[in-house]
């Protein structure tokens, strides 16, 4: 699912001074993609969760692209490849750290079935 907080995606419509982009995962139920061709939802955790049960409870989730930067950012990525390396890294380290899991420009929500069909 996609994050309702990215740290590299606010950081790179603030550094192009675009706020409204920068903030629109905070406030939004959903947004428009780069294009505009279609609509992305943003339901929240408890939203997810709710939307599985009873069938199915969370056992885990964590974050993707936590420290690693978006893919729109690849020209920079390719300038600095050790620097990648390094936040693929961390990236790794603090995916599933509950101060920082929901961070990620996607979460990635492990569910397992209470319910046997």
């Amino acid at each position: 699912m996609l994050g309702r907080f990215a740290p590299w995606e606010m950081l790179w419509f603030l550094a192009h001074g675009n706020w409204k982009k920068a903030f629109q995962r905070l406030h939004c139920d959903s947004i428009r993609s780069a294009n505009g061709e279609f609509e992305l939802q943003l339901p929240s955790r408890s939203r997810i969760i709710e939307s599985f049960a009873p069938d199915f409870r969370l056992r885990s989730w964590k974050g993707i692209g936590i420290a690693v930067p978006p893919s729109y950012m690849d020209r920079w990525c390719s300038n600095y490849p050790g620097a990648m390396k390094g936040l693929d890294w961390v990236d790794r380290a603090i995916s599933r750290a509950p101060l920082f899991r929901n961070w990620g420009g996607c979460i990635l929500f492990e569910f397992e079935r209470t319910t046997i069909p």
